[in-house]
């Protein structure tokens, strides 16, 4: 349920199937080969497989890959992947995550992608030929993205991110985008059952061959096991978008609860505040959501 203040819009009770999806992967050997497929009943244009106005099955990753090395500590794949850019976190409506279009759940890309994990190190490169799932192709975007961790002890790693993506027209804009970001990541652990996420990047874009300036995204989150399968999670957002007016500040309130193996109840409150736009009054936004995860 939402609620906007300053706004004619009444409190907007819906209820949302974000995903109904089979997962698989089979290796053999060196060879991998994974994918996924799902229902939805609207929305989830970039992910569809079908065409219809509704009711549509998706594939949101779908992927051939080898392993190499006497360790296999490198990974090569080709198809539709996430996108190596940041913390991996579930929340997709995040501004980290919405800002530069790397959620985990319609943000995926084709390309081709090579990774590495050995010891304290991870990396992952990809060369993004765009989303084929997407059409006409003008609307592709084509780049590269990929980041470098480095774990430090157990308990806390360090990371850096880079993306540049160009398109003939951006979706958002409806115009020739060329966007970058720039970013850093990290977690820590002190103890068991403490976590702390952050992530910090620079936003940069082009429209039409004109420089829209430097914008930027925050995150920081703490997450809490109060009580064994209860966690407590409070994050803090921020942003200032390109050409933008001012900063948004945005407060989550979580709580998730595992009541059963492969089963967790999550309760958001999330509570927005924008600038106005053109010298307009400032706009509020509370946001309820209760989710039920069931993963087979």
């Amino acid at each position: 349920m939402q609620h906007v203040a300053n706004a004619p819009q009444q409190p907007d009770p819906r209820f949302l199937q974000m995903q109904a999806d089979l997962r698989a992967q089979l290796t053999l050997g060196r060879l991998r080969l994974s994918g996924s497929l799902g229902f939805l009943h609207q929305g989830g244009r970039p992910t569809r497989v079908t065409k219809r106005d509704q009711d549509n099955l998706v594939s949101r990753e779908h992927w051939i890959g080898v392993d190499l090395g006497e360790d296999r500590a490198w990974l090569i794949r080709a198809g539709r992947m996430n996108l190596p850019y940041g913390l991996r976190n579930n929340e997709h409506t995040l501004w980290i995550r919405s800002a530069l279009r790397t959620d985990v759940n319609e943000g995926q890309q084709h390309g081709v992608a090579i990774a590495y994990a050995a010891g304290p190190d991870r990396a992952e490169v990809m060369a993004v030929v765009g989303n084929l799932q997407l059409s006409p192709d003008v609307y592709r975007e084509q780049g590269v993205v990929g980041y470098y961790e480095r774990s430090f002890g157990k308990h806390a790693a360090l990371g850096v991110s880079g993306l540049l993506l160009h398109s003939a027209v951006d979706v958002q804009v409806g115009k020739e985008s060329t966007r970058q970001g720039y970013g850093v990541f990290a977690r820590l652990s002190p103890r068991k059952q403490l976590v702390f996420l952050a992530e910090l990047d620079a936003l940069l874009q082009k429209v039409d061959g004109v420089d829209l300036g430097t914008g930027w995204v925050s995150m920081l989150s703490t997450d809490l096991e109060a009580i064994e399968g209860v966690h407590l999670v409070l994050t803090g957002e921020a942003r200032k978008l390109p050409l933008g007016t001012g900063t948004a500040l945005g407060e989550w309130l979580s709580c998730v609860w595992f009541f059963a193996p492969h089963s967790d109840l999550r309760i958001d409150g999330v509570f927005q505040v924008f600038p106005g736009q053109g010298g307009g009054p400032t706009v509020r936004a509370t946001t309820l959501l209760a989710q039920l995860h069931i993963y087979l």
